[in-house]
C-alpha cells in the first residue's frame, strides 16, 4: 500500500528529530540518516522494522547480539542473491537511531564518510564505498529521497574547529 504525501511527511516528522539527535551526538549527516531509514525500512512498514525496531537493515555482527533472522537480497558480484541473514534487534526506534550514529561514527569502514558529514552526496557515496550496502544504485537512491523530501533542512550546522 502506497503512503500518501501526508503520511510520508508524518513519518519524516517522527524520525527527523531522532536523526538530528544522532547527528548532534555523533557528527553524522541527518538528511542521509533519514533517507536511509525511509529506504531501508519501507517507511517504517518493513517486517524488520516492525519486529526488530531496525530502520537501517543493520546486521547482527556478533553471536550474542539480540537478533532476528529474516530473508534479504544482496548483490554479490553483480547478481542478486536471496538469503537469510541475522539482523540486529533493538528495543526501540530511539535505540536503533542511537546505535546507527555510534556505529557509523566509530567504524573504521566509514572514516572517510565521517570526513564528509556536511556534504550529503559525498557522505552517502563514502558510506556505500565503505560497504554499507551492496546495491549498486544505493547512493543515487538515497540522494533521490533527500532531494524529493528536502531532507537537508534537518542537517545541523557544523561546528568550526578552533585552531
Amino acid at each position: 500500500m502506497a503512503l500518501t504525501r501526508k503520511q510520508q511527511d508524518e513519518f519524516i516528522a517522527q524520525i527527523g528529530p531522532l536523526a538530528q539527535a544522532a547527528a548532534a551526538k555523533y557528527g553524522i549527516c541527518a538528511s542521509v540518516c533519514i533517507a536511509q531509514a525511509i529506504l531501508e525500512s519501507a517507511w517504517g512498514a518493513s517486517r524488520l522494522t516492525r519486529e526488530g525496531h531496525n530502520y537501517f537493515g543493520i546486521k547482527a555482527a556478533r553471536s550474542g547480539d539480540p537478533a532476528v533472522e529474516m530473508p534479504t537480497e544482496e548483490v554479490i558480484r553483480g547478481k542478486r542473491v536471496k538469503m537469510t541473514a541475522r539482523f540486529r534487534k533493538f528495543t526501540s526506534r530511539l535505540a536503533c537511531f542511537d546505535f546507527y550514529g555510534r556505529w557509523i561514527s566509530t567504524s573504521k569502514h566509514y572514516v572517510l564518510a565521517m570526513g564528509a558529514a556536511d556534504a550529503p552526496e559525498v557522505f552517502v557515496a563514502r558510506l556505500w564505498q565503505g560497504g554499507y550496502s551492496t546495491s549498486p544504485t544505493y547512493p543515487v537512491d538515497v540522494m533521490r529521497i533527500v532531494t524529493q523530501f528536502d531532507l537537508k533542512r534537518f542537517d545541523l550546522p557544523r561546528k568550526k574547529k578552533e585552531g
